[in-house]
């Protein structure tokens, strides 16, 4: 935009003309001269002439945010979720979240999720989207407090549970959260009580069972891990399926910890016989 001030007119006039990329063109130039008014009018002249105001919304958002105008980024946001595009919607949805956040407007988010997954055929993709996004921006209690919500009001089933113990897990180890000592502990045990009523409402897959088994006891669960494993494996065996001799070595491994020695000398034999490896088991019973 070296000539920016002289394409001005010229661009304007086309614009008038009723060439409406123009006016995209006149909101660039406008935005390397931090002329916001001008900015602001050439980019709603673009929406309001567009044959596609979806696209032309999704196009003006840009410029909005790198002109960091949040008050119009937030009201484009509101009406591009209100498009039928998911893959899209989703993505502006967590956009919006963030700046009502920024703004202070918790109750705006808390309310704009609640609403998107109470409508969603499959809500189980867009919680773990949304999950994951504001676990890692540190939003703990704001998701706290929806999940709380959520469970009294029935909303996003089970998965809450789970969700809700990761959160309180986090928070009991992370140095952002400022926790004292003294508080860890009640953080771990709200943790396990939520991840007992996942496990127990839950409905697991032998798949779910697998991998919550061993997340659990990778962070020392140990009665939670075991129930899991017990349910794994009594689940495989109802099926006539083969139990992995790893969820084998890990299930001997808690009966170890808790001091079950008769029946965790039974899993682990019946682990060798079925891996040939006699070092893991006994590396194990060292420990």
């Amino acid at each position: 935009f070296g000539y920016a001030e002289q394409a001005i007119p010229y661009l304007q006039e086309a614009a008038d003309k009723g060439n409406n990329v123009a006016w995209l063109m006149l909101a660039d130039v406008y935005s390397t001269k931090s002329r916001t008014a001008e900015l602001k009018r050439a980019l709603q002249k673009y929406v309001e002439n567009a044959p596609n105001r979806e696209q032309a919304l999704s196009e003006v958002l840009s410029r909005y945010t790198h002109a960091n105008l949040i008050n119009e980024s937030v009201a484009t946001l509101e009406e591009l979720i209100t498009f039928p595009n998911d893959r899209l919607r989703t993505n502006y949805r967590e956009r919006l979240t963030e700046y009502y956040l920024q703004q202070g407007r918790r109750s705006d988010a808390f309310n704009l999720w609640k609403k998107v997954l109470t409508e969603a055929d499959n809500p189980s993709s867009i919680l773990n989207s949304m999950h994951y996004k504001f676990t890692r921006s540190g939003e703990f209690e704001w998701l706290l407090a929806l999940y709380q919500n959520l469970l009294e009001e029935g909303i996003g089933g089970a998965e809450i549970y789970r969700y809700t113990g990761d959160l309180f897990y986090k928070m009991s180890n992370s140095s952002n959260t400022n926790v004292a000592n003294s508080q860890r502990d009640d953080l771990i045990r709200k943790a396990e009580v939520a991840y007992t009523a996942y496990l127990e409402k839950g409905n697991l897959s032998q798949q779910d069972l697998a991998s919550f088994a061993s997340e659990r006891l990778r962070e020392n669960f140990v009665s939670l891990a075991q129930a899991s494993y017990e349910q794994h494996i009594a689940s495989l065996e109802k099926d006539n399926k083969s139990v992995p001799p790893a969820t084998l070595l890990d299930y001997g491994t808690i009966l170890l910890k808790i001091k079950e020695y008769d029946e965790a000398i039974v899993i682990l034999r019946r682990y060798v016989s079925e891996s040939g490896n006699t070092y893991s088991a006994q590396m194990r019973a060292g420990e």
